[in-house]
């Protein structure tokens, strides 16, 4: 109900509030969804099983973060689709490349880190980058920046992000 409170009030407030309040709220409440991304075969102890069916990383590793980034792009859709409307292309895209981002990070930390929960390495960093400003390269503010190409810098970093989650997932299933 808090989801689909969050999608529908981005109807109902000025662009400004839903870009800059509305989006960085839209993308932390579904930490903990993304926070078990990648880790829920050593949460359950189900590695040596997940890792032997076929084509682990092509197929479990990608439905994993297509789930993640359907969420994303579900929580933050309202308000692409306004900016979209309000021709404000560059900030839809820096919005879509933003939603694209954090499935993309949180199944990265979650192979690399191995955890069976990364939820407080989400938070934190999203503390840092929508609250305190302090992550200027990764605030929703700056996603929507026309100028010095952040948002392309994020989308190479998300590339990178999800080829480091594969290169961690070989590394797993081949242990």
């Amino acid at each position: 109900m808090v989801a689909a409170g969050i999608i529908v009030s981005v109807l109902f407030v000025p662009l400004d509030i839903a870009r800059l309040v509305v989006l960085p709220l839209a993308m932390v409440w579904p930490v903990l969804v993304w926070s078990s991304l990648g880790v829920r075969e050593v949460r359950h102890r189900t590695a040596p099983i997940v890792f032997a069916l076929p084509y682990p990383l092509q197929r479990q590793l990608l439905m994993t973060w297509l789930v993640g980034a359907l969420v994303a792009l579900a929580m933050a859709s309202t308000v692409i689709a306004r900016l979209a409307l309000a021709g404000d292309w560059n900030a839809s895209l820096a919005a879509l490349i933003g939603a694209l981002f954090v499935p993309s990070f949180a199944v990265a930390l979650a192979v690399g880190v191995g955890r069976a929960n990364c939820s407080g390495h989400l938070s934190l960093l999203w503390y840092l980058a929508s609250v305190q400003g302090v992550s200027m390269w990764i605030s929703w503010d700056i996603f929507a920046s026309r100028g010095a190409g952040i948002p392309w810098i994020v989308a190479l970093v998300t590339i990178g992000l999800l080829i480091a989650a594969a290169f961690g997932r070989r590394r797993q299933v081949r242990h």
